[in-house]
């Protein structure tokens, strides 16, 4: 394990073993090293990173095994993707939380520091424990609280600072070649979905739930928000399923947390995608433990339902 412990006068010091010389102090539960802390967590993507790429070297020396699977057409007609965790990687670790999911919401508050985030987490626990009527209010609420700080350089900035997921592009092209549509849904930002869009060589439909606008001195002057989570992300997939007049049986839903469970219930094929959570999983007739979305190709192409 990549990690030390030192124990002096009854207490214990962590750190994380960056290398051969070199340790970061991570603190303790009391008193974090915030900034250590997110060097570690970025050295061990790093590190995720270099071993997924070594092992899809060492496994292209497989012969092809079934050609016939590989010249199959995708069944589903439209395939909907969630954004946080699914087409942009995940840069934190799981929470065992029944009602929120982790998102660039929790990035972009941690970025400005912790007081910010200290409210972020207020504005989250209020949601949870039912003082906000919905999570429209909650987020509306949370852009009040930006508007004190946030600048459109440092959005900026944390938008680009997303990663996508390994084999999104790869995916996109074998559903272009198919002329699958596709959608993404989220509770995220649009300016993220945006980038997707443009990186994957165009998604059908973004339905984002969160537009920032800033004024000409870049500073956030005001918000639109659309419903786009929870229980309204069946209500859109279904409109576009009916737009497009393609049975909801030949829709398939990517998703990987707690808010795609509903939408899980109602579409032809429910992938839970990078899903640790099994109160999600237990909704879905796919899992894929992969950080490889290639690796949902296949099931896009049989009744995979269990």
């Amino acid at each position: 394990m990549p990690f030390s412990t030192i124990k002096k006068n009854s207490k214990e010091y962590t750190y994380f073993v960056a290398g051969s010389s070199k340790r970061l102090y991570l603190g303790t539960p009391e008193k974090p090293k915030v900034e250590n802390i997110k060097k570690a967590l970025d050295l061990l993507d790093e590190r995720h990173e270099k071993i997924e790429e070594e092992k899809r070297k060492i496994k292209s020396f497989f012969p092809t095994k079934n050609k016939e699977l590989d010249e199959k057409p995708i069944e589903y007609k439209l395939v909907v993707f969630d954004l946080d965790g699914v087409l942009y990687q995940k840069p934190w670790h799981e929470i065992d939380d029944e009602k929120v999911a982790v998102s660039t919401w929790d990035i972009l508050f941690q970025e400005l520091g912790p007081t910010m985030y200290e409210m972020h987490e207020k504005l989250k626990n209020s949601f949870k424990t039912g003082l906000f009527k919905d999570y429209m209010e909650w987020t509306y609420r949370a852009c009040g609280v930006l508007q004190s700080c946030l600048t459109k350089d440092k959005f900026e900035e944390v938008i680009n600072k997303r990663q996508l997921m390994l084999g999104a592009v790869e995916l996109f092209e074998e559903l272009l070649k198919n002329n699958v549509k596709t959608a993404l849904v989220s509770g995220s930002f649009e300016a993220l979905a945006q980038r997707a869009a443009k990186e994957l060589g165009g998604i059908n439909h973004i339905l984002a739930h969160c537009k920032l606008n800033f004024d000409s001195r870049g500073l956030l002057e005001s918000w639109n928000l659309k419903q786009t989570d929870y229980k309204d992300k069946v209500a859109l997939v279904e409109k576009l399923a009916e737009d497009y007049k393609i049975s909801i049986d030949k829709c398939a839903y990517v998703g990987d947390d707690v808010n795609d469970s509903e939408v899980f219930k109602k579409v032809g094929l429910a992938i839970a995608f990078n899903c640790a959570k099994p109160q999600v999983r237990a909704f879905a007739h796919v899992v894929i433990k992969s950080q490889d979305l290639r690796d949902i190709i296949p099931h896009l192409k049989f009744n995979t339902k269990t």
